[in-house]
């Protein structure tokens, strides 16, 4: 994979309170923040070319393209609020709603399992679907923003956030989950019309 800036070990303590976009390399925990949205595209593009070799075992990569603010966060709760109305705010606020500092993160693994499941034509048209391709991928940071979320609902015990944003006739699908201290990490992206 082409790494477009060093790989600097820093810890959690010190992405505290900032925001921005950054690279993150899972599990060792080596961070470095990239300069711009140019630079986190080609993250991206890096990241979905590295997700989709077809190599039995590597080690899981990530690109960390947001880290969650005070004012997210009171964004979500408002989504919470309008979705799922005052009974539905005060019963589930705490398990869909992140904490100030989290991670929006996407991971190697689970750009693979997109692919893998939404990038062949005949089948994501017999669902009424359009296949994905990397520039989907690229878009996941713009989806990803309260305004555009469209559901809340559980899978298993975790915490789902499903963002749709109309591009044309066509609308993309990002799903994330609430994971604990990781944050919120992708789940799977897909278009429809």
């Amino acid at each position: 994979m082409g790494i477009r800036q060093e790989m600097v070990a820093i810890g959690a303590n010190f992405l505290k309170g900032k925001s921005g976009i950054g690279r993150k390399r899972l599990p060792s925990g080596h961070v470095a923040f990239l300069d711009d949205q140019k630079s986190l595209c080609l993250a991206i593009r890096d990241l979905y070319a590295y997700a989709i070799q077809s190599c039995p075992v590597k080690p899981m990569q990530a690109v960390v393209f947001r880290v969650v603010g005070e004012s997210e966060i009171h964004a979500i709760n408002y989504k919470i609020q309008t979705l799922l109305g005052m009974d539905g705010f005060s019963a589930n606020c705490r398990s869909f709603c992140p904490s100030a500092e989290q991670f929006h993160i996407i991971d190697s693994e689970h750009i693979a399992h997109a692919f893998n499941r939404h990038s062949d034509g005949g089948t994501e048209r017999r669902h009424g679907h359009i296949p994905i391709g990397v520039r989907d991928f690229e878009l996941i940071p713009e989806v990803v923003r309260p305004k555009y979320i469209t559901e809340f609902s559980m899978r298993g015990n975790l915490p789902r956030i499903i963002y749709g944003r109309e591009y044309g006739s066509e609308q993309l699908i990002v799903v994330q989950e609430l994971r604990g201290n990781y944050g919120l990490t992708f789940k799977t992206v897909y278009r429809k019309k």
